[in-house]
Order: structure tokens, then sequence, then C-alpha cells
């Protein structure tokens, strides 16, 4: 009997192991995207869902086994929107498994409401909160030196070229661009 070949995903793991996978609700896709962009032109390898795919590789089509089997971290923009999205739940409740299975940190939640503990989950409150109501720019810089302390990988030399075509390519999808 013949063993099986790799199978797709297998394909992708090398690259997953590596990357940060940013979630948010629909609501949140602009601070989702201009995450990815900035974290992208950082150096680090960005998933996105909302993002074109960034640095010429394939972004695979079930991502929540991507995310299971050995993202470096989950990134998740935390709203009111996002307390009430099925998909934005799954992967926060995905991430915190894994961190537990690892026993390290692999989830980060950007909090961009101000919402108190009274109004998450039991284990949230325990989890890494980067605030994002102030400034954007003051978050992520805040998440920038949460990510060096985790000692994030940063496996894109050339991330501000990656980020520029791909703000570009954005740009020319919608009129909102200018918050990119």
């Amino acid at each position: 009997m013949t063993q099986p070949g790799p199978t797709v995903l297998d394909q992708f793991l090398p690259l997953i192991s590596d990357a940060l996978f940013v979630s948010s609700a629909e609501e949140d896709w602009a601070l989702a995207e201009w995450v990815t962009l900035r974290l992208t032109a950082e150096g680090y390898r960005v998933w996105c869902a909302r993002f074109p795919v960034l640095g010429g590789e394939v972004y695979p089509r079930h991502v929540d086994t991507v995310v299971a089997r050995g993202c470096f971290c989950v990134i998740q923009v935390l709203s009111a929107a996002a307390l009430v999205s099925p998909g934005v739940i799954e992967r926060r409740a995905e991430a915190m498994a894994i961190a537990r299975e690892r026993n390290r940190e692999s989830l980060i939640l950007l909090d961009v409401d101000g919402l108190s503990s009274s109004t998450l989950d039991w284990a949230t409150p325990n989890l890494s909160i980067v605030s994002f109501q102030e400034r954007w720019e003051t978050g992520f810089d805040r998440l920038r030196s949460r990510l060096t302390s985790l000692k994030a990988p940063r496996p894109l030399p050339d991330g501000p070229r990656v980020a520029a075509e791909a703000r570009r390519l954005m740009a020319s999808r919608r009129s909102w661009h200018t918050v990119l």
C-alpha cells in the first residue's frame, strides 16, 4: 500500500509557522488592513482574509486549519461587532486553544471600543490586550513592542516593497483607501 503524498496544506506549513494572522469582523476591516500593511512593512509575514496575497504567496482556502496547525500568532481586532461575529469568536477560541497547547501566547487582542472586562468571555481578560482607542499609531507601537517581546519572526526583508505594492492595489479597489 502506498503512502499518500503531501497535501496542499503541507505546502503552506513552512510559510505559516512564522506568519501572523489578522482576524476581524467586517466592520473592522479598515483597521485590520491598516495593521496588516504596517506589520508587513516592518518585515512580518501577515495574512489577512481581506487582503491581496502578499509577497507572491498563495493564500490557503482553509484558514481555520492553517491557524490551528501553525501560524505564529493571531492578532484579532476586538470590538463590539467582533464580540457577536461567529467567525471572529471561533478564531479567538482556536487561538486560545493553541496557546494552551503550545504553552505560549498565540493571541493578541486589539481593543478598539474600550470594552470592559464584563463584556468579555471568562478567558479573555487573561490575554494580551493592546489598546487602539487613542490613536492607531499609538496602538501599533504597543503591538510592535508586544510582538518583539514574543520574538515574533520577521522573515520579509522586502516588507516595505510588498506593503507598498499592496497599498497601491488596495487603493485601486475602493474609494475609502485613504485610511491605508
